[in-house]
Formats: structure tokens, sequence, C-alpha cells
């Protein structure tokens, strides 16, 4: 690969590089996930684009022709996903939301759950009802989900987020924040009645 100053020449393997990109960032966008530099350095080693031997070289290089990559197109976006570092996406197969979801799952999944409600409660205003978290994007089991709410009831920083079952045993979430008891019933009866 040749460098002319700070931009590298239009080779045939540099674009096949950014190709790789690309088709790595679409496809596992497409199928719900986000990206990750391993991801990218394992896909272009594989097929022999990766030149440097170093980690740091390596890096450097994927870097630069990452960059390309975005230049070509701009649906590439970027979330922070805690320890994973940066997450790509594109925008053609993963909204903003469902993204920063993802990230969020990342980094904590009992916050994210516990944001999920916040927003729910507050935005809309309606209850989250539990399962939700068994289903994309979340993917918890129900084993995690019960372990993550009692991690929650133990922890002052989700003292909001409140459990309600109705009377046919549909089991909700709400953040007390933001909708006080009596509205939490009110809407958990429309639910049951298939209102909302």
């Amino acid at each position: 690969m040749e460098e002319t100053g700070e931009v590298f020449c239009e080779s045939t393997e540099t674009n096949q590089a950014c190709q790789v990109i690309l088709s790595l960032v679409r496809e596992r966008s497409k199928n719900g996930w986000l990206t990750y530099v391993a991801d990218f350095e394992n896909a272009l080693a594989e097929r022999s684009l990766l030149k440097s031997r170093d980690t740091e070289g390596r890096q450097s290089e994927f870097e630069s022709l990452f960059m390309l990559a975005r230049e070509m197109t701009p649906e590439i976006r970027t979330v922070n996903a805690g320890k994973q570092g940066v997450g790509y996406y594109s925008e053609q197969y993963l909204c903003e939301m469902l993204a920063l979801l993802l990230g969020w799952k990342e980094q904590d999944p009992i916050l994210l759950m516990a944001e999920t409600v916040r927003y729910n409660s507050f935005h809309n205003p309606r209850l989250t009802v539990k399962s939700l978290f068994t289903k994309l994007p979340f993917q918890f089991s129900l084993k995690e989900v019960e372990a993550s709410l009692q991690t929650m009831k133990s922890q002052k920083a989700f003292e909001d987020i409140v459990e309600i079952v109705t009377p046919v045993g549909t089991e909700f979430l709400y953040s007390s924040r933001y909708l006080d008891s009596d509205q939490a019933a009110w809407l958990a009866q429309l639910c049951d009645l298939g209102q909302t």
C-alpha cells in the first residue's frame, strides 16, 4: 500500500479492504449486531489485507482503511459500547436508538433495563412489560431478567424501578420517578383490557 502524504492511493487492495469493512458493518447491522475493531481486523487479516505484523502497525493501518471506507459511504455510525469500545453500525439497517440499546447492553445490562423502563415511563408514558427484555434487541434469559431485578432492588440507584402484576398475571415494570402507583395500576388495568 503506497502512501502519498496523508491519503492512501486508490489501489485494488485498498478498495478490497474498504469493501470488506463496509460489507461487514452492513451484514452485522442487518442481523442486529454492532461491529467492533476486532471484527474488522479479523476479517481483513483472514483475507491478507492487513500488511503490518505488529499490533500497533495493524491498528494504524486499520484506522487509515476505516477512514477511507467512511469517506466512501457516510452510512457508518458509531456508538459507545462499554468494554468493547466503539461499536459501528450501518444506518441503513439499524436506527440510532437500536444501536444505542445495543451499546448500553454491552456496557451494563442492568442499567439498560432501568433506562428502558424510565424512558417508557417518562416519554410515553406507559408500563414496560417484563417479558420485553427476553426479546430483541435485549435477548436476556428470564433468569437473567429476574437476577437483574433482584440486583436493582438492592441498589439505591434503581429504587425507582417498581414491579406490578395485574390480576391476570401480566408482569410490568415502571419508574416511580415518572409514574405514581395509581397511574401504574390504571395503565396495567388498561393493558389487561387490551386498550393500550
